[in-house]
């Protein structure tokens, strides 16, 4: 497996196959200040209700060419909390908890709770090419964000696993619009930096979704679902 360093993660990260697609504006709008939702420390989730999504499987079983394809899905998404565990609530609503591997930045978790605190799905997050990496200036054109995904030369994966086809629908939501903050860095202000959460709002990100499986068969590859990302502002997302 190779050794990726946290800065190549401040750089340049993830997928030369990104597209744009129809999105919404980043200027909040309406529902945007009708969500309730504020930061806290991110929940490590318990590895019996994540083996519970994906049993004893392995990456390498729904992605071969991971770098981290001999481990256990389970383990991959437990050790993309070792470092800076964030979190974001909803009032009386889903929760998300989100982190990653210890010096290596560009390998991320994210774990989508209910209001109760069930797990509804989780996620291995890999090689995000971000919008605005904090670095040079924030890219606003496909052009642009194009040039800054072929200088990345990495693989990205994006892979997100619940128990049910009903976890999944209910969760990704959130996962959506948080995937929308990763892209921006998080901590990001929107009223200063508009036309780059606008750009992101617009990306349309590949996703891989697969739900449990029968015992000892490993998740099951399904559709991602393709609903609207969660009004939350991305402001909102802080780590």
């Amino acid at each position: 497996m190779k050794t990726r360093q946290y800065a190549l993660w401040l750089g340049l990260l993830m997928a030369a196959t990104w597209t744009l697609s129809s999105g919404c504006s980043a200027q909040p709008n309406p529902s945007d200040t009708a969500v309730q939702a504020h930061a806290v420390t991110g929940k490590v989730p318990d590895e019996s209700a994540i083996k519970a999504l994906v049993d004893d499987a392995n990456v390498g079983a729904v992605a071969p060419d991971a770098d981290d394809a001999d481990d256990a899905i389970s383990d991959r998404i437990l050790d993309g909390f070792q470092a800076a565990p964030s979190g974001l609530q909803i009032e009386d609503g889903p929760s998300i908890a989100w982190g990653f591997k210890f010096q290596q930045g560009n390998q991320q978790s994210a774990v989508v709770y209910d209001a109760s605190g069930h797990v509804l799905l989780a996620a291995i997050v890999n090689d995000i090419v971000r919008v605005d990496d904090g670095i040079g200036p924030a890219v606003t054109s496909q052009e642009a964000y194009g040039k800054r995904v072929k200088d990345a030369g990495v693989d990205p994966q994006v892979m997100v696993f619940a128990a049910s086809r009903d976890a999944l629908d209910r969760g990704y939501p959130l996962f959506r619009r948080w995937l929308q903050a990763d892209l921006l860095g998080f901590n990001i202000d929107c009223a200063k930096k508009a036309a780059a959460c606008a750009f992101a709002e617009k990306l349309s990100v590949p996703v891989q979704a697969f739900v449990a499986g029968p015992s000892g068969k490993g998740p099951a590859k399904v559709a991602t679902p393709s609903g609207a990302a969660a009004a939350v502002p991305l402001g909102r997302f802080v780590q």
